[in-house]
C-alpha cells in the first residue's frame, strides 16, 4: 500500500451475536490503526446493523463515528478509475 501511494482508510469486521454492534476489549486491544475508521457489523438482530467507530488501542478507549454511505453507479465508477481519480 504505501509504495503505491494508498493509505488505509477503514477495517471491518463482525459481531455476529449483537444487534447493536461496540467494540469489545479484544477490538480494542487489537486496534493498532488509529487513523482509520472501524466498521462493525451487527448481525444479531432482525436486519444487519453497521456502526463506525474511532478506537484509540494506546488510550484503551473507543468512540462512535458518524458516516454516510453513498453509491456510485457503475459507469461512473469506470470512468474514474479511467480518469486516474480513484
Amino acid at each position: 500500500m504505501r509504495e503505491r501511494g494508498e493509505q488505509l482508510l477503514a477495517i471491518y469486521h463482525s459481531h455476529p451475536r449483537s444487534a447493536d454492534p461496540k467494540p469489545s476489549d479484544t477490538d480494542v486491544r487489537l486496534a493498532y490503526y488509529p487513523s482509520a475508521v472501524y466498521f462493525i457489523v451487527g448481525l444479531g438482530g432482525e436486519r444487519p446493523s453497521l456502526r463506525a467507530f474511532r478506537i484509540l488501542e494506546s488510550e484503551g478507549r473507543w468512540e462512535p463515528m458518524e458516516y454516510e454511505v453513498s453509491l456510485m453507479p457503475i459507469a461512473e465508477t469506470a470512468e474514474t478509475e479511467r480518469a486516474g481519480l480513484s
